[in-house]
């Protein structure tokens, strides 16, 4: 009867498969096998903490097989780890591989867990254990890939994918983690292209158009991007990261309410997706000024990436003991909120953890040099630690400091321009915001005019008809910038350090763009020109280019 049960569980007759397992413990209360058979039951109906405590109640049967208490102690694997247990379900995975070391199952439940519990060399150990097993299922292959796309080895997950396809033609599955693992990798055109043929071989998968949505949205196809992620809503309107995405793309489109909809509806939940939803609530809030609100949702950032540390968070308030602050993000988000160090430092002494680059940069700020080597010290031990993407929340700022908040010596050469077009392209949504060297052309036509090239990482060939500086470090960057008359760029370092410095400056914007450039203004000295309408960069961009070198021209 028990083969009976199993069969029934397996062929996905739930219901069945429960009633003859509670008719075999109604006769034998203590038979382990049914009671691991209801184990089994309670993971299909997304119940795994009665899955454990069966699971359990079944090793206590004494007399069973080492076989079965491998498989007894999977379930409990399994099942403590869809509890988040994640180190209580490693020590009941691992007891599984040794009381039956032929089980590819739990080497493969085994690196899922080790992977949560951030030791990365031995869950792919455990995955390629299990792939060595079961040569032939693509499914081990498959999460062995995933392993590596979660811990960031992006090249090896694609290679990993690509041979899936080869072998599997024609299964959208494997098409669809293909797209996704290129995406990751940031290659969003050959991304669309597998996610698109996912679709073809797969038609409506949520996951696959939540994938290609995020892919459009990438390259700048925000039209495309809010079909695609309004049908995969429509088909799964209860999966949280798709109505996240959801409302992301709707608040590109300036559809602020319908948003804010979303996400206030998202925040009820639990979980990841609720937090992110509070942070996209929070962007959204401090786009529109509202900036009390905006950076308490903000912080939900710091769960969201995992921001841990040993020391507990400062809270703002005056202390004598000293406070850590550690930068986040990009160089450009470190200067833009350097404004606030002055007034974090009169509460409490400061111990900066930034990157080197920085340290010459805090010379620059008249009202925080003084206190360096003294109040305000580089890289010593703490009592309380804060990010200073915080510091506006936790000082209480409704709006921001006024710049400039940096100061320079060097001489503003007349005529001299600053060119900066592309930001860091690990940045996920790189391709909307930075421009190619040859979309700037135009700009280098303009007679009367000399340029400084402000991209650090340009080659010789891309520098052609400009003139160079040293920009190793924020210092030189800021000097070369100082030296500007204006400063034209995307949403980077430079536009932020010549707003920071005082000096004038020209943001190419693209449509929608960022929280920080729709609310309030933060440099007195920075205008905005931006994309007027949504659209590929290849399409949105040129036009606006000409206009910029219209007005340089005058």
């Amino acid at each position: 009867m028990i083969d009976t049960a199993l069969a029934r569980l397996a062929g996905g007759d739930i219901s069945s498969a429960e009633a003859a397992f509670k008719k075999i413990l109604h006769a034998s209360p203590h038979d382990s096998e049914a009671l691991h058979g209801l184990a089994c039951v309670a993971r299909a109906c997304k119940n795994p903490s009665l899955a454990i405590g069966l699971a359990g109640k079944a090793l206590q049967d004494t007399q069973v097989r080492d076989e079965q208490r491998a498989r007894f102690h999977l379930t409990l694997g399994l099942a403590l780890a869809e509890c988040a247990h994640h180190e209580a379900a490693r020590g009941a995975l691992v007891v599984s591989t040794l009381l039956e070391p032929r089980d590819p199952r739990a080497y493969a439940a085994l690196a899922e867990s080790l992977l949560q519990l951030g030791r990365l060399e031995d869950a792919f150990s455990a995955s390629r254990e299990a792939i060595a097993l079961a040569a032939d299922d693509i499914g081990y292959r498959q999460n062995y890939a995933e392993i590596l796309l979660k811990a960031g080895r992006l090249q090896e997950a694609v290679e990993i994918f690509a041979d899936i396809v080869r072998i599997c033609p024609g299964n959208g599955a494997a098409q669809a983690n293909l797209g996704a693992s290129l995406f990751e990798a940031g290659a969003l055109d050959e991304a669309r292209k597998a996610l698109l043929q996912s679709d073809r071989d797969a038609p409506n998968v949520p996951q696959t158009l939540n994938n290609l949505g995020l892919v459009d949205m990438a390259l700048g196809d925000l039209d495309q991007a809010c079909e695609v992620l309004r049908y995969a809503n429509a088909l799964t309107p209860d999966d949280a990261r798709i109505r996240n995405n959801y409302g992301t793309v709707l608040s590109e489109f300036g559809r602020s309410n319908e948003a804010e909809h979303i996400f206030r509806s998202l925040m009820n939940g639990k979980g990841k997706e609720a937090e992110q939803a509070r942070f996209n609530l929070g962007t959204l809030e401090l786009a529109q000024g509202r900036m009390r609100d905006g950076w308490r949702n903000f912080e939900a950032r710091l769960d969201l990436r995992g921001v841990q540390d040993d020391l507990p968070r400062w809270n703002g308030a005056r202390s004598e003991g000293p406070v850590a602050i550690h930068a986040e993000q990009g160089l450009g988000d470190l200067v833009q909120f350097l404004r606030f160090l002055p007034e974090a430092a009169r509460r409490a002494p400061l111990r900066l953890h930034f990157p080197d680059s920085a340290r010459d940069l805090l010379c620059m700020m008249p009202d925080l040099a003084p206190l360096l080597g003294n109040r305000v010290r580089w890289s010593e031990s703490a009592e309380q630690s804060c990010s200073i993407m915080s510091l506006p929340f936790l000082l209480g700022c409704d709006v921001p400091s006024d710049a400039p908040y940096l100061q320079s010596d060097v001489a503003v050469i007349p005529k001299r321009i600053g060119l900066a077009w592309a930001g860091n392209p690990t940045y996920r949504f790189d391709a909307r915001r930075s421009l190619s060297r040859a979309m700037i052309e135009p700009l280098l036509q303009t007679e009367g005019c000399t340029f400084l090239c402000l991209q650090r990482d340009a080659s010789e060939d891309e520098r052609c008809g400009m003139m160079s500086l040293p920009l190793s470090d924020l210092r030189e960057a800021a000097e070369a910038v100082a030296s500007c008359a204006l400063v034209i760029g995307v949403d980077s370092l430079m536009v932020h350090l010549a707003g920071a410095l005082g000096r004038p400056a020209w943001l190419l914007n693209r449509f929608g763009g960022d929280w920080r450039w729709r609310g309030p203004s933060w440099y007195r000295t920075v205008d905005e020109y931006q994309v007027s309408q949504a659209g590929t960069p290849e399409a949105t961009w040129p036009p606006l280019i000409e206009r910029v070198a219209k007005d340089l021209r005058r």
